[in-house]
C-alpha cells in the first residue's frame, strides 16, 4: 500500500519482528486485490491502528471503512475494550473520518522546547506553508516518495 511505503519496507519489518505476538494487519480486498491495510498494534486490552493506506485509484469505494469495520469486528471477537484511533488534528479529514465513527474525542497536550524559536511552530494541515508540502508530496512520482520518505519522515514527527 503506498502510504505505508513512505516510511520503508524495513521499518515495518522491524515491527513484525519486534511486536510478533502483539500485532496485526487488517486488509481489504476487491476482487481478490488487497486496497487497503491496517497495523494494529496490541495493548493488554487496547487496539492501537497505528498504520493504515489505501490505493488512490480505490478511494471512491472507502475501503478504509471496510478495515475500520473489519477492526471493530476483530476487537470485539478478541475481547479487546477498546480501540485507540491515534492523534489528528482538530477538525482535518482524519479527525472528521474517527469522528464519524463515534470515536470518544480526548485532547492530546504538548509541551515544546522553544530552542532560539520565538513561537510554537504550527504544524497543521490548515497552515498554508504545511499545506504547500503536503500538496508537493502528494504530486510526487511514487518512485520518489518511497526513495526520500524514509529520510524525511524522522524530521516531520
Amino acid at each position: 500500500i503506498p502510504i505505508l511505503s513512505s516510511y520503508g519496507i524495513n521499518f515495518f519489518e522491524n515491527i513484525r519482528d519486534e511486536f510478533w505476538n502483539s500485532f496485526n494487519v487488517v486488509v481489504a480486498k476487491k476482487e481478490g486485490k488487497i486496497v487497503a491495510a491496517s497495523l494494529l498494534i496490541f495493548f493488554k486490552k487496547t487496539i492501537e491502528i497505528s498504520w493504515e493506506g489505501w490505493l488512490r485509484e480505490y478511494a471512491n469505494i472507502s475501503p478504509i471503512d471496510a478495515t475500520t469495520w473489519g477492526i471493530i469486528r476483530y476487537g470485539y471477537e478478541k475481547g479487546f475494550l477498546s480501540i485507540d484511533h491515534g492523534r489528528s488534528a482538530k477538525d482535518s479529514g482524519t479527525y472528521l473520518f474517527k469522528k464519524g465513527w463515534g470515536t470518544e474525542i480526548k485532547p492530546l497536550y504538548y509541551q515544546y522546547y522553544l530552542n532560539r524559536a520565538k513561537e510554537v511552530p504550527r504544524i497543521h494541515p490548515t497552515n498554508p506553508r504545511y499545506r504547500l508540502y503536503i500538496n508537493t508530496w502528494k504530486r510526487l512520482p511514487l518512485w520518489l516518495a518511497r526513495r526520500l520518505g524514509p529520510k524525511i519522515i524522522r524530521y516531520i514527527h
